[in-house]
């Protein structure tokens, strides 16, 4: 009787588990939710997100974004190159 329980709980289990992604998951700390996603990414799919037009990775929910700058290093106009407006 239990064995038969088990055998028809078994998909709904697997089922249950199937919903939403773990890393979507705002209870698990940004650390462990990172982790996660970069876990899911592929290979390919990480070399494209390193360079400086990323694709989107649409099953993911990644949109792409143009990184190039972002002032990480001071920005870029004429003044900052030349020290004066040109």
């Amino acid at each position: 009787m239990m064995k038969e329980k088990l055998f028809y709980l078994l998909p709904l289990l697997a089922l249950a588990s199937y919903g939403e992604p773990s890393y979507k998951d705002a209870s698990l700390s940004p650390e462990r939710r990172a982790a996660l996603l970069v876990k899911e990414l592929t290979l390919e799919e990480k070399a494209h997100l390193m360079m400086d037009g990323s694709r989107s990775v649409e099953r993911l929910g990644i949109k792409p974004y143009n990184w190039w700058n972002e002032a990480l290093h001071g920005g870029f106009s004429p003044a900052d190159r030349y020290g004066s407006v040109l």
